[in-house]
Order: C-alpha cells, then sequence, then structure tokens
C-alpha cells in the first residue's frame, strides 16, 4: 500500500511555526539525559495548530513534557492516550490551548507533538525531557545518536487497520534537509569516573573544553551551520575499558513504598569478558543468511559529503568480504527485498567454489531496483525453511530501516529466536534505531549502523567474528541480597552476551537493609562448554544526587516488556497487560505506546476563538532522488518548495485545491523532460499510473522525496533514468572502480587460496612475467599466488585488517594443508617483489609448540608417564598458545610445572572455576599463567593454555600422570599413547557443549614427537611389540627384567603410538602396599597407607569349556560418516565399516541355536533390523545378514544415546540375558551421558564394547565396559578386529560370574577404607584391581588377607591373597594417586546420578580429595602463575591453537567427506587466530581423490560402496547355515579351490550332502586357518554339535577322503568328531 503522507509549507508559503531546537545532552558515564527545547512562534494572523513528527532513539525513556507560555509553565501529565487525545481536542473546542506528545504505535523511535491553539501573534517553548543509555562500539566507544533525519516509512500493502489503531502509517512531514526552517542548537556535557579520552562526531564540533584537571569532565558544542543532512552522532571515549558497575537510586520521597517507583531501583552493567582461549576459535559450521534491503532509498549515498559509494554499492562490497570469508562446510543463502523478494537459492546450499561463484554473480547484478521496504515476507519465508542439523542459523539483515510495521516485524524475529541468532546493520542517515536494535535484541544478535564516513565493512566483519564465536547458552542470573531484602527483576532473561559488549540489568529492590549492606550478583553462563560465571559485589546504599533517571530506564524496560507480551498475546488476555503498563507509565512519568502526555492551559485567559490552521512541522529527510539526473532532481527540489499542507486522508477533504494543479503541473513538466532526455518507455510506465490516480496519490512532488513508497514499481526505472541506461532488460549497473582490497579478495577461491593469475600481477603493480619469475621451483603456482596475497594484505592494508582477518585464516588453512616446501623462501622471494618485510611468523604460518618429549616408565602393570612440552614465541607480540589433546581415560594426572629459564613454577590443584578466574586475572595484569584442565564431557581430553609467552622466550611444561595397563587376550600389558584426537560428535540436545578441537593431518602436525620408554618387573621382560617403529630392544641386566625401548626416528602422527609389553610368566595375583606422605595427616587418604591387589582369578576347565545355548545378544554399530575411514592408514584397503560388516558375519554364524538377537545401527539417527529381538534361526539369519551387507557408514553423526534407550526400553526376555555389543570409532562429545546410562541399566546386561581406529575415545570404550559388567577392546592398526570380537563372544557365551564379595582379614587395630567400585565382574586371565586405604599401626611382620568370593555356573568359589602390611620400598605416591584417581571418579559418577539433590556435597568431597591427592578431576584444574617481579607482559595476547592429529583417512572418501561438510563430525573451533584451522583432516591425495569424484558437489546421499573382494575363510563361514552345516554347493566347491564334480565325486556313498560338506569345511579351517583359529573356533563346535546330532556313518571314511581332496593331513580328533 501507498503511504498517504506528504505536507510542508502552505501553498502560500506561509512560515512554519517552529523557530528553533536547543538539545542539551548530559552523560554520566554511560546513561543520557536529553533536554529538547523547541521555540513556537505564531507569525500569522490566525491561531494555528502546529503538529511536529519526529524521530527519537527507539529505547529512549521519555519522561518529561512541559510548555512555557509567557511566564506560566504547564506541566503535562501521562494519560491514557485515547482519553489523551480526547482531552487535547476537548480542550481545543473550548478555545483552550493544549499540548500533546504520544509515540507511534508502529515504531517507538517516532514522535508526534501537537501544539494546539496558538494565538497570533504569541510564542510557546515546549521542553522535552529523556533518558537513554549508550551503546558500546566495537572500539569501546559510546555512541549517542541524536535522530535529526526521519525519513518516511514505508507501509506494507495489508499491514493494519484504518484510522488511528495500529498498522496505519506514522503521518510525516518532510522536505530536504537544506530546506529545514528552523536551527538546531546543541551542547554536551559529560561526565564520568574515568578521565575522558576524547569526544568524537560525524558533524562539526567546536573544541572540547575539560572542566577539571582530571579530565572527568568536559563540554562540548555542535559548530554552527548543522545542515540536518545527517543524524548528530557523538562517540565518547574513556581512557579506561568498561569496568563492571552498579548504581542503586533511592525511590520517589512521595511514592508508595512496595511500588516501582517508590523503593530502590538498581542498574547493573556488566562487561563479561571471556577466555582468549575461546574468543579465538572460530566455528566451522553454521547457516548463514543474508538479508538485503534493495529498496529505492538504498540507492542514496553512503555520505552526503562525499557522493562516491551508494549503500547498494556498500552491500554488494560486504557481500563480497562476507562469502570470501565464510568457512568451508557451512551452508548459505542471500535473500533481498523490496516491495517483493528475491532468493538466490531455493534453499541454503552448502559453501564451494562453484556455490560462492553463483552467488557473487547475482549479488554484482543486485540494485536497488525492488520498490518499497516488505522485510516481513521474506523473514517468514526464511522462518519457514528448515533448520539443517549441526548446522545453528545467522541472520545477517541489512536495512536502512524504513518500514512502518516495525513491531509487527519485531514480533516475528522474537517469535523464531530460539531457531537463530539475528544480526542487524542500519545504513545511512535516518535508520530506524527500533527496528535495527529491536531485531538484534529479539534475535539474540547484535545491531551495527552505519553512517557518515563509516564503512560498513568492518562493522559487518565483526559481527560475522560474533556468529562464528561460539554462542553463549545457558545464562541464569542470581541475586544474594540481605535478609529482609526481595528482588524483582525489571529486564528481561539475558538471552545473548558478546565480548566487550555491555549487559543491563534492572531491579526493584524491596525492604529494609544497613547503609553498609552489599547485594552480589552472578551470572552463570556455558561458553563452548566451559560453565562460566561473573559475579559483582555492590553496596545497596543509594547514590547521593542520583535523580530518579535508573528508576525510568527500569521502568522503560519493563515497559517495553510488557508491550511485547501484549503484542504477542494478541490482546486475549481481556487487555491486562495493556491496564499494566498504562499503570506503570502513568506512575513512572515514562511513556508508552499505549500512554501519551497532556497538557492543557486551565488558566483564566479569554477562550481563543476562530477555526484552527494547520500547521505540519516538517522534519529533514535524505534525499529520495539518489538515482535520478541533476535536472530531475534540481526539478523536485523546486517542487518542494512548493508544496500544500498535510497528509491528506482519503477523502482528500483538508487537500487543498492547489495540490491537485501542482500535481498536473509537476505531470506536464515529467512530460517535458521525458522529451528532452529521449527517455524510453520502459522507466516512465508509472506515469501513465499517476495520470489514471491523481485523485488518490498526494502531491506529484512527493513521488520525488520518497518514490518507493507512493510507487515502488517506479523506482527502478527512475533507478535507469539516473544512470542513463535504456532498457530494462540490459546490463543494468556498472559499478564504480573498486579498490584495490576488494579487488585482491574478488579473486580468492572458496578454498582460501589464490591462482596466479594475470588480473592478480596487475593488481599487485606487476606484470604475469614479474610475478612468475621470482617462483621457487618447487613451489606450485597457487601456493605462490597465496603467500603473495597474504604478504600484500599484512604490508599493504593492515590498518583495515578487521576487514580480512577470517579470509586470510582461511588462506593459512589452505597453505598447511598443501604441505608446501620452501614456504620460507617464498616469504623472502615475496617480499622482495613487492618491497615489504613482512615475517613469515606474521602471516600466522608458524607454531608456538615446538616439541613433546615422552618419558615412560612401567613398573610391572603399572605406568608413569613424564611428557615435557616446549614453547617458543617467534613472533613479535606476546601470545597465549592453546592446545587440546588426548590422554587414557583412566589416567590420573598428578603433576604439572612450567620451567621458564631456570625458574620452575609448579602447579597446584585448585577448583576449577577458581583456577580459571586466577588464570584470567594474571593474563590482564600482565603476568605468565598455566592452566591444565580436564573436559567436562570426557575424561580422556585435556586443555593446556600457556598465557602470555613474550616475544623470543621459551617455556617447558612438565606433565606426569599414573595409569594402569590392560591385559590383552595373549597375555600383553597394552600402554597407549594417544597422539590422535578426532572431533567428537555433540548430539543435538546433549549436555554441555562440545570439546574445542583444533585438528590438522597427521602428515602437517608442526611439531616433534620423541618417545622412550623403561621397562622393569620382577619377572623377565620377554618382548615388546608396537604398532610403530621402534628402535631395538635394550636389556639393562642379565636377568632381562629391566629394559629400555625408543620410538624410531620420523613418527607420523598418524596413529597413536601403541606399546604391547610381554613378561615370560604368566599373569600373578599381587600386592602392593605403600606408605603415607610423611607430611600428610594421619588418617586421611595421602596420609595413611594405600594397598593395591591385583587380582587374577583362575576358573575351573570344566567350567570354561561349557558355552551356554541361550541368550539375547544385541549388536549395536556405529555407521557414522568416520566408520568408513580405513582400518589402518598405511593400507586402506578395509575400512571401519567394511571390518564391521565381517565381523558381524562371524558372530552371527557364531550364535547358537536357541539364542535371540538383535543389529541395531546409529549415527544421527538409528535403525534396528528387527522391531524387537528375534529367536534365532536360519530365516531370522539370512534376513539379517541381507540387512548387514547393505549397511554403510551412512548415517551421519554420532548419536548413540537414542538407541542405547531405545535398547534399554525393550523388555528382557526370561532365561535369555542380554549380552550388548557395541562397535564404535568413539567420536562422541556426551562420553559422560553415555556412561551414566549404561551404568544405570547394568543391573539387566553386560556390554562389551569395541574402540575401532585410531584417536578412539578410550574413556568412552572403557568406560562401558566397566559400568556394564563387560569387557572393552581396542582395534587400531593392523589389528583384525575379528579375533578381539570372538574373544569377548566367548566371554559373553560363559557363564556369568556372580554374587562377588571381597573380605578382609587384618590385623587388630588395623581398618580399611576400600576405595573401588565394587567388583561386577570377573573374566577368564582378566585382572581385577581393588584399591584400598589402611589405617592404622600395624608390626612390619603383619600380614593382611583378602578373599574374593563369587558363584560361578552354581559353583561357589574363592580365591585367596595374604600380603605383607610392609610398604614397599621407593614406591612413592603412585598407588596413593591411582587410588585417588578411582575413588574420584565414583563420586564423579555418584554426583552425575544424583545430579544437584544433593545440594553440591559429593562435588566438593571430590574437590576436597583432588586437591589433598593432588590428582585432577572434573571438577579441578591445575593452575601455575609466575608472580616474580618481572615486567608486566604489555599489550593483547594472539592467541594460537596447537594442532593435534586427527586419523589421517577422516576425510578420504566420500562418505566421510559428506559427513564432514554437513557438520556430523562436529568441528567446533576449526579456525584458530589467524594460524590454525581444521583441514578436514585430508592428506594431498585424499584431496585429489575428492576432487575427481564427478558428482561428489552435487550428490546429496551416498551411494553403498561397492564391495571389496571378500577372503576365502569369511566366504567359507558366509556359506554356513544357522544349524552350523554346510550345503554342497558350487559356492562351496569355490571357495575350497575346486569344482563341483572334484567335490561331490570323492564323497562316500553312506554319507548325505550335507555332511559331508560340513566335514570339508572342518578339515579346510583346520588344515589351512589354523593360525586365526580363534575367528572361527566357535562356529566350528556349532558344526560339530550338528554333526553328532547327525548320528553320521563313516565319519573317518568322510575326513580321509576330505584330507585326499584339500591335500590335508587332518586328524578326526583334532575336529572334535
Amino acid at each position: 500500500m501507498m503511504v498517504n503522507c506528504c505536507g510542508l509549507l502552505t501553498a502560500n508559503k506561509e512560515p512554519v511555526p517552529l523557530k528553533s531546537i536547543e538539545v542539551e545532552l548530559e552523560v554520566r558515564d554511560h546513561v543520557a539525559t536529553v533536554v529538547s527545547t523547541l521555540l513556537y512562534e505564531n507569525k500569522e494572523d490566525k491561531p494555528l495548530e502546529a503538529v511536529f513528527v519526529f524521530p527519537l532513539p527507539g529505547d529512549a525513556a521519555v519522561c518529561h513534557f512541559s510548555a512555557k507560555i509567557g511566564q506560566k509553565e504547564i506541566v503535562a501529565e501521562v494519560k491514557e492516550k485515547q482519553e489523551a487525545r480526547e482531552e487535547y481536542d476537548d480542550a481545543l473546542s473550548s478555545g483552550q490551548q493544549a499540548f500533546l506528545l504520544e509515540e507511534s504505535e508502529q515504531s517507538p523511535d517516532i514522535f508526534s507533538l501537537s501544539v494546539g491553539s496558538l494565538p497570533p501573534g504569541e510564542s510557546a517553548s515546549i521542553r522535552l525531557e529523556y533518558v537513554t543509555e549508550l551503546a558500546v562500539q566495537a572500539d569501546d566507544g559510546l555512541r549517542f545518536c541524536l535522530p535529526a533525519v526521519l525519513n518516511p516509512r514505508y507501509q506494507p500493502e495489508g499491514s493494519g487497520d484504518s484510522g488511528r489503531s495500529e498498522g496505519v502509517s506514522v503521518q510525516v512531514t518532510s522536505v530536504p534537509a537544506s530546506l529545514v526552517p528552523y536551527s538546531l542548537s546543541f551542547s554536551a556535557r559529560v561526565s564520568s569516573p574515568r578521565p575522558i579520552s576524547k569526544v568524537e562526531s560525524n558533524c562539526s564540533l567546536d573544541a572540547l573544553q575539560y572542566l577539571n584537571t582530571e579530565q572527568t569532565q568536559a563540554t562540548v558544542k555542535l559548530a554552527a551551520g548543522h545542515k540536518f543532512d545527517r543524524d548528530v552522532e557523538l562517540l565518547i571515549y574513556y581512557k579506561d575499558a568498561h569496568q563492571p558497575t552498579a548504581v542503586v537510586e533511592a525511590g520517589q520521597a512521595s511514592a508508595k513504598p512496595g511500588t516501582l517507583m517508590g523503593d530502590p531501583v538498581v542498574m547493573l552493567s556488566l562487561y563479561p569478558e571471556f577466555p582468549q582461549t575461546v574468543m579465538s576459535s572460530v566455528a566451522s559450521c553454521g547457516e548463514f543468511v543474508f538479508l538485503i534491503d534493495r529498496s529505492g532509498s538504498m540507492d542514496c549515498h553512503m555520505d552526503n559529503r562525499n557522493r562516491q559509494e551508494t549503500r547498494i554499492g556498500s552491500a554488494r562490497d560486504t557481500l563480497l568480504l562476507l562469502l570470501k570469508s565464510l568457512p568451508m562446510g557451512c551452508y548459505f543463502n542471500i535473500y533481498s527485498f523490496g516491495s517483493s523478494y528475491e532468493h538466490i537459492f531455493p534453499k541454503s546450499v552448502e559453501y564451494s567454489e562453484k556455490t560462492m561463484e553463483e552467488a557473487l554473480k547475482k549479488v554484482e547484478e543486485m540494485g536497488a531496483d525492488l520498490g518499497g521496504t516488505e522485510i516481513l515476507k521474506p523473514l517468514k519465508h526464511i522462518y519457514s525453511q528448515p533448520c539443517i542439523q549441526s548446522q545453528p542459523r545467522q541472520l545477517f539483515v541489512f536495512t536502512d530501516g524504513e518500514v512502518g510495521n516495525t513491531k509487527e516485524v519485531i514480533n516475528l524475529v522474537r517469535k523464531n529466536s530460539g531457531s537463530h541468532r539475528c544480526f542487524s546493520f542500519g545504513i545511512g542517515e535516518g535508520a530506524s534505531s527500533a527496528l535495527i536494535n529491536g531485531l538484534a535484541k529479539e534475535g539474540g544478535g547484535h545491531a551495527q549502523f552505519i553512517t557518515g564516513t563509516d564503512r560498513m565493512q568492518p562493522k559487518v566483519m565483526q559481527s560475522l567474528r560474533f556468529a562464528l564465536h561460539p554462542a553463549v547458552v545457558n545464562i541464569s542470573v542470581t541475586w544474594d541480597l540481605p535478609k529482609g531484602v526481595s528482588v524483582t527483576v525489571l529486564s528481561p532473561p539475558i538471552t545473548a552476551i558478546f565480548q566487550g559488549q555491555r549487559s543491563l540489568i534492572y531491579a526493584q529492590l524491596t525492604g529494609q537493609s544497613s547503609e553498609a549492606a552489599e547485594g552480589c550478583v552472578t551470572v552463570k553462563y556455558s561458553l563452548a562448554g566451559h560453565p562460566s560465571q561473573n559475579q559483582l559485589r555492590f553496596s545497596l546504599k543509594p547514590a547521593e544526587d542520583a535523580g530518579l533517571t535508573v528508576h525510568r530506564l527500569g521502568a522503560r524496560t519493563l515497559i517495553r516488556s510488557l508491550e511485547m507480551e501484549e503484542r504477542e498475546s494478541g490482546g486475549q488476555q481481556d487487555g491486562g497487560v495493556k491496564q499494566k503498563v498504562v499503570q506503570l507509565s502513568v506512575q513512572s512519568g515514562v511513556s508508552s505506546s499505549f500512554t501519551a502526555f497532556i497538557a492543557v492551559n486551565k488558566g483564566d485567559s479569554e477562550a481563543i476563538q476562530g477555526p484552527l490552521l494547520r500547521r505540519n512541522v516538517p522534519t529533514s529527510m535524505m534525499m529520495m532522488t539518489c538515482g535520478l539526473s541533476k535536472s530531475f532532481s534540481m526539478l523536485a527540489t523546486k517542487y518542494y518548495t512548493g508544496s500544500s499542507c498535510g497528509i491528506p486522508d482519503a477523502d482528500h477533504s483538508c487537500a487543498p485545491q492547489s495540490s491537485r494543479n501542482i500535481f498536473s503541473n509537476m505531470k506536464q513538466k515529467l512530460s517535458a523532460f521525458k522529451e528532452k532526455r529521449h527517455l524510453s518507455q520502459a522507466g516512465w510506465k508509472i506515469e501513465r499510473s499517476l495520470g489514471c490516480r491523481t485523485q488518490s496519490i498526494p502531491d506529484a512532488v512527493y513521488v520525488a522525496q520518497t518514490l518507493e513508497m507512493c510507487a515502488p514499481d517506479y523506482c527502478s526505472g527512475l533507478t535507469r533514468i539516473g544512470r542513463g541506461i535504456p532498457d530494462a532488460d540490459s546490463n543494468r549497473f556498472s559499478h564504480p572502480h573498486r579498490d584495490t582490497l576488494l579487488q585482491l579478495v574478488s579473486l580468492q577461491k572458496a578454498s582460501g587460496c589464490w591462482e596466479l593469475e594475470p588480473a592478480l600481477a596487475a593488481l599487485l603493480g606487476k606484470t604475469s612475467k614479474e610475478v612468475e619469475n621470482p617462483k621457487p621451483s618447487s613451489v606450485n603456482k597457487e601456493v605462490w599466488a597465496t603467500i603473495l596475497a597474504l604478504i600484500w594484505l599484512h604490508g599493504f592494508k593492515s590498518d583495515v585488517q578487521d576487514e580480512w582477518k577470517l579470509l586470510a585464516m582461511k588462506a593459512v588453512s589452505w597453505l598447511r594443508a598443501q604441505k608446501a616446501l620452501c614456504v620460507k623462501k617464498c616469504v623472502e622471494a615475496g617480499n622482495a617483489l613487492l618491497g615489504c618485510s613482512v615475517q613469515k611468523d606474521v602471516l600466522g604460518l608458524s607454531v608456538p609448540l615446538k616439541s613433546i618429549e615422552v618419558e615412560l616408565e612401567v613398573r610391572d602393570h603399572v605406568a608413569t608417564v613424564v611428557s615435557t612440552l616446549l614453547y617458543e614465541n617467534k613472533e613479535d607480540k606476546p601470545l597465549e598458545a592453546v592446545f587440546v589433546f588426548p590422554l587414557p581415560g583412566d589416567a590420573a594426572v598428578c603433576h604439572f610445572s612450567a620451567k621458564i629459564g631456570q625458574k620452575e613454577i609448579v602447579a597446584e590443584v585448585k577448583e576449577k572455576q577458581e583456577a580459571r578466574e586466577e588464570y584470567d586475572d594474571a593474563l590482564s595484569s600482565g603476568q605468565q599463567a598455566f592452566l591444565l584442565e580436564e573436559s567436562e564431557q570426557s575424561p580422556d581430553i585435556f586443555s593446556l593454555s600457556v598465557g602470555s609467552l613474550p616475544p623470543g622466550e621459551s617455556a617447558s611444561i612438565r606433565l606426569e600422570y599414573v595409569t594402569e595397563l590392560a591385559v590383552q587376550a595373549d597375555d600383553g600389558l597394552r600402554f597407549c599413547l594417544p597422539a590422535v584426537l578426532n572431533p567428537r560428535y555433540q548430539p543435538e540436545g546433549s549436555e554441555g557443549v562440545s570439546v574445542q578441537v583444533t585438528s590438522v593431518p597427521a602428515s602437517l602436525v608442526p611439531y616433534s614427537l620423541s618417545f622412550s620408554a623403561r621397562v622393569s618387573s620382577p619377572r623377565p621382560i620377554s618382548k615388546v611389540e608396537s604398532n610403530c617403529s621402534l628402535d631395538a630392544l635394550q636389556y639393562l641386566n642379565t636377568e632381562q627384567t629391566q629394559a629400555t625401548v625408543k620410538l624410531a626416528a620420523g613418527h607420523k602422527f598418524n596413529r597413536d603410538v601403541e606399546l604391547l609389553i610381554y613378561y615370560k610368566d604368566a599373569h600373578q595375583p599381587t600386592a602392593v602396599v605403600e606408605a603415607g606422605q610423611a607430611s600428610a595427616k594421619p588418617g586421611t587418604l595421602m596420609g595413611d597407607p594405600v594397598v593395591m591387589l591385583s587380582l587374577y582369578p583362575e576358573f575351573p576347565q570344566t567350567v570354561m569349556s561349557s558355552v551356554a545355548s541361550c541368550g539375547e545378544f544385541v549388536f549395536l554399530i556405529d555407521r557414522s560418516g568416520s566408520m568408513d575411514c580405513p582400518m589402518d592408514n598405511r593400507n586402506r584397503q578395509e575400512t571401519r565399516i567394511g571390518s564391521a560388516r565381517d565381523t558381524l558375519l562371524l558372530l552371527l554364524k557364531s550364535l547358537p541355536m536357541g539364542c535371540y538377537f538383535n543389529i541395531y545401527s546409529f549415527g544421527s539417527s538409528y535403525e534396528h533390523i528387527f522391531p524387537k529381538s528375534v529367536e534365532y534361526s536360519e530365516k531370522t539369519m539370512e534376513e539379517a545378514l541381507k540387512k548387514v551387507e547393505e549397511m554403510g557408514a551412512d548415517l551421519g553423526g554420532t548419536e548413540i544415546l537414542k538407541p542405547l534407550k531405545h535398547i534399554y526400553s525393550q523388555p528382557c526376555i526370561q532365561s535369555q540375558p542380554r549380552q550388548l555389543f557395541v562397535f564404535t570409532d568413539g567420536e562422541v562429545g556426551n562420553t559422560k551421558e553415555v556412561i551414566n546410562l549404561v551404568r544405570e541399566n547394568s543391573g539387566s546386561h553386560r556390554c562389551f564394547s569395541f574402540g575401532i581406529g585410531e584417536g578412539a575415545s578410550s574413556a568412552l570404550i572403557n568406560g562401558l565396559a566397566k559400568e556394564g559388567g563387560g569387557h572393552a577392546q581396542f582395534i587400531t592398526g593392523t589389528d583384525r578386529m575379528q579375533p578381539k570380537v570372538m574373544q569377548s563372544l566367548r566371554f559373553a557365551l560363559h557363564p556369568a560370574v556372580v554374587n562377588i564379595s571381597v573380605t578382609w582379614d587384618l590385623p587388630k587395630g588395623v581398618s580399611v577404607t576400600v576405595l573401588s567400585p565394587p567388583i561386577t565382574a570377573i573374566f577368564q586371565g582378566q585382572r581385577s584391581l581393588i584399591y584400598a586405604q589402611l589405617t592404622g599401626q600395624s608390626s612390619e611382620a603383619a600380614e593382611g588377607c583378602v578373599t574374593v568370593k563369587y558363584n560361578l555356573a552354581g559353583h561357589p568359589s574363592q580365591n585367596q591373597l595374604r600380603f605383607s602390611l610392609k610398604p614397599a620400598e621407593d614406591a612413592g605416591l603412585t598407588v596413593h594417586r591411582l587410588g585417588a584417581r578411582t575413588l574420584i571418579r565414583s563420586l564423579e559418577m555418584e554426583e552425575r546420578e544424583d545430579g544437584e539433590e544433593q545440594d553440591g556435597g559429593v562435588k566438593q568431597k571430590v574437590v576436597q580429595l583432588s586437591v589433598q591427592s593432588g590428582v585432577s578431576s572434573s571438577f579441578t584444574a591445575f593452575i601455575a602463575v609466575n608472580k616474580g617481579d618481572s615486567e608486566a607482559i604489555q599489550g593483547p595476547l594472539l592467541r594460537r591453537n596447537i594442532p593435534i592429529p586427527v586419523c589421517g583417512g577422516m576425510a578420504f572418501t566420500p562418505c566421510c567427506a559428506i559427513a564432514c561438510a554437513s557438520a556430523d563430525i562436529d568441528y567446533d573451533a576449526c579456525f584458530g587466530n589467524e594460524i590454525d584451522l581444521c583441514y578436514n583432516a585430508c592428506d594431498e591425495e585424499d584431496y585429489e581423490v575428492l576432487n575427481s569424484s564427478s558428482n561428489f558437489n552435487d550428490e546429496v546421499g551416498v551411494s553403498m560402496p561397492k564391495q571389496p573382494h571378500r577372503e576365502p575363510l569369511l566366504q567359507l563361514v558366509s556359506l554356513q547355515k544357522a544349524s552350523g552345516s554346510w550345503l554342497l554347493e558350487p559356492a562351496l566347491a569355490a571357495a575350497l579351490g575346486k569344482t563341483s564334480e572334484e567335490v561331490e565325486n570323492p564323497k562316500p556313498s553312506a554319507v548325505n550332502k550335507e555332511v559331508w560338506a560340513t566335514i570339508l569345511a572342518l578339515i579346510w579351517l583346520h588344515g589351512f586357518k589354523s593360525d586365526v583359529q580363534d575367528e572361527w573356533e566357535l562356529l566350528a563346535m556349532k558344526a560339530v554339535s550338528w554333526l553328532r546330532a547327525q548320528k553320521a556313518p563313516c565319519v573317518t571314511e568322510c575326513v580321509e577322503a576330505g584330507n585326499a581332496l584339500l591335500g590335508c593331513k587332518v586328524q578326526k580328533d583334532s575336529l572334535g568328531i
């Protein structure tokens, strides 16, 4: 709909009654009080009514309105709006003077002031006062804006009703800035507790005048001659950064206690500071939706003083920067709107070179040619699109904010606030602050205003960084106040917090307190998985001379919240909310959308006679003839000065005849102008439209004033006119010459690289030959071009680094992925070519971690690991280095120290939040600090922060932990040094936030690893094996009980370092008693002796040879994208999912008849083969195997929790004990949540877990088995999955050990406190560990005894271990630390199970135990601060994320790559600060494989990979029937390497074919596959059992014939028949 509004001067050019506006601004810290005085004078001969529609800040609290006539002052009251309007009309009808001030119902940033019955020759002075907070800018300035420009608001068709009700457009009377008929004077007084460093403005100011020597008070004035061509903007800078503050303001003495105005009100200003470690990380996922205003007004100039750049042009350039800066793997789309809207893609697409280029091509064609400003429709369309899983939606809105349905738009954003964050940008003078701030506030984002000479790009890129930072979630505010004082919060809940941005809270304090009383507010939130909090303590004593400013701001805040509530309810609450608003507005004296200020001069003066003349006072507006030719602009300006009075209503009753005459005259002028300029008919379709609607459209001159609203479709025509382009279908835009930065950016590829092309050479000011010649011969062209581009950016554009920082990070990431040679040489050559001196380190191509040295000491089955990490800062600024790395999940981290020069700083264990705050405080103070903390989601991930490492300085970090070695099936002891940390998938809605991991392909790890091990044992060491290359084992004594071994040089970081240690004798039960710490108090864990018992129960062979024929076997298979990675990175033939399929074949063939089974698979969702477990039979087995063959790594993420919950929800089958087998690569972020679930259901099943591939979480795999009473296995490198899984199946088929109890027999005076949880599972050959604290005194010769009793297959059994109570010599505190770690893990589990029901009691126990023992926990951290006398380290810290190797095959196959691209593999912190990005973990050849995939970028789904040729064993196994037999069929003959005839002929005639086939299969297994008997032993037992059941004759003859046929010598007895 078109807005019926115009009206400037009268047809006879009578003067406007408003003569001057005087504005006085007082700023106290960050709060502004504004007093405006408007002087009216009636120089006409009849009484006037003057109406002035003008803008105010959208968050202003208008709190005073008065009129002074002569010496009489009339102070207005706040009343319900309709009541105020009626009182105003009644007063005018009675000849009284009246004054009305009301807020627009559509937008809270527009007010209407009516001055009624101003007699001829009389003056009136109007005083208007409001208070508002000043917004914090990116550079810490405080922004005040006095809106001087009010552009007409576009009212979309269908919004609102008629009359004065909601939806009617605001009646604006506007003139070009140069024609504003009144003057403006402006002065500001600034005061603050901190010195004022400067005050800047977009307008000319007189010099800043300081009022005191401390420079805490100052005044400044607007220079004379303000042109009204822009808003008046002040930027105020204080010398110190903003600090949290609290202002308590006493209530109004005359107001009733218990009411808002009668009680004290507190205003809290919070500036949360987030750890640099977190804020320098940047997400690599997200859905980025850009919504661009293309209404006609976007063709106006960004700066009226320099008319080179238009708003739409600046928006195009900004979109270029945005699109080049997006991370690979995200999704995006671009919408543009005017009267209609368009989108580049039907739905958001994955970011790639192809989609980026397609989008940029469309962006280049964008003009301000879509007419009006209908933003509601595209927003509704965007919100109707489904969100993309694991891609948080971020909406960027660019508009000049000229809409009439502001509240409707903001309501829509609020309704959808749970699904996105909204970042808004107000472009140009007069942008609606209510709209821009409202979008961001309700959308949980951030608002920016771009006016005057501001460059749009740096402000937008700041918001993009905000969007890429981890979101602050779980925000809560708690109050701690003295007894008798209660709080009523006036502000809405805080939904968004950004680094460096202020959060305000207003609250009413009710009750009495002493003058010395204090209050405390705690803001808790979670950032990147780290729970954090900020506290502010404040005095409850009211500040002196505070007035009622805080009360009014608090009232305004509550009013806005209630108004929003009323709009959301749509008036369904019977006006209850509206009534609250009115009452609050009247009580506080603060205006609202439901109230108005009304003042009536009820004196004794004579009634004013005669009809009132209406005079609309014009406000300044931006010239909307932006794209028009000079002649047309002059024509429009000429007719502004002759336009008629007002805004005609639909019946035109107030429109003078001259209005229609002027319109007719204007039409003639336009026709003449058209003929003169030879304009095409295409651009002038609107003229014919205007010709037939003369009576229904306001003055024709308004077409020039704001053409986009009166005739939206005309805008594009006029744009073409102004540019002299004759045809709508031709290329419309000839963009101005782009600056060199944007030219360079436009050449960058989506991957981050540049190509060596003539355009790049020209931009660098060189010829192609000059650029190509210096290139080192071993470097490819793209690498060379990219390094040149980075050098140019750092060398010539460092002043605008904020604009290109993100895209430079992409370039560095790309360079790292290329494994480019001669980088240093390239940088030197590039500097020489470009005349720069940029260092390699400054480009972000170095990492401060130089080396890791690991020393392992193994004593029997306990390992002590000492890691030394060497850091060196080769950059020119201080660094903070953050390293997220894996450790064994059961490690007890017990020492952390830093050595700087000769000084060693040993860390202490403290409560985690306390340690974090101490770390942050140290860095803020310029001290060096070191923080080591365990992840709250998974105990096998740690984060090490090295803070304030000055340029040129080194630091050596020492980290120590102890752990037990797991016993393997072949009696080896396994030690694993985790070197690979694959990103953990964080399921939607799970507890906590995913771990921040910076990963690179193994071949690109920029630091070295050295590893040495020393092994000692009472028994001889037979051998040490590894999955990595080792130097030869060196024995240190003749008994071979001590030895050393080293990792061979050149470790590739493509796998964890695994050692298998074998002793000559089988493991025996042992007990180690360790003396307490001399300095610790007796009776405490560290003060008393602790014993470690290692038990190896041996079960009778008669029992262990029996195998159960019942059970419910549930197999849970990981089918996430990462399962398509190779099992072994050195031999990429077999994938993890392929190996899992083969293993399932063996498992299904080995199950006993009569059992039940089912198979589940999971990724982002889960599937099952049967709705519930089914009985095992030939039919169900074949049906399952058919489904297994179709399984691919195609289900996305790793959401294991949902299928586990479903499995546990299924009722158990009577007499069929449930056995759960879980196969996963263990890349989940909610480890503790998963383990808790297994523990809760441990009574109904046993859980056997299998960690597949490098980097599988030891905490998850071990935790599943431990809490599920099962057994854990890890399958890495060249390991075959099948033998390990079949060992676990044998465990599952053996009788369960039940009724386990442990009893102690100790000397009198000695008591025991068991530190370990109860033993719930015992397996043949597996160790059970018990830790216990021994309290009391005993003789040196005293002994203790432990008895473990249990029941096995109905047979009560027991094992006893006697041990000396004399402590072992030279044991250190290893056993104490392992015991403390065991107890800590049990308490942590108890705390998670109980939640917060125990009021933190269990957590407190953990913290105390952790601090006492020096062993880390999930609630504590190690903190070390260098508190020496050295000089404080100056300057902001550069963040450097240390990359960890990711499994080399992570994105090798299309399956995995798609999983990565769709964020099913979660890279939360893939971007570090200029250096460390996530590289999708591909080696160079991997990228070639991916790039050569013809349809890879176009396909959404993944076709099933072709199965590799199966080895003969699995071919044979696949032919076995569920009963255990084989059929005599061609496929069997082929598996045996024979023809059908060759197999059938030797069969004894008396034997049936199945018996013969089964005996042949058994002979083949024993004859050719005896080396892998563990894999087929169970299914062979089934075959033998079947043969026996057949009572077949001639078995001996069959075996002899079979041996002859197959060339074997297998004995009948060996077959078991």
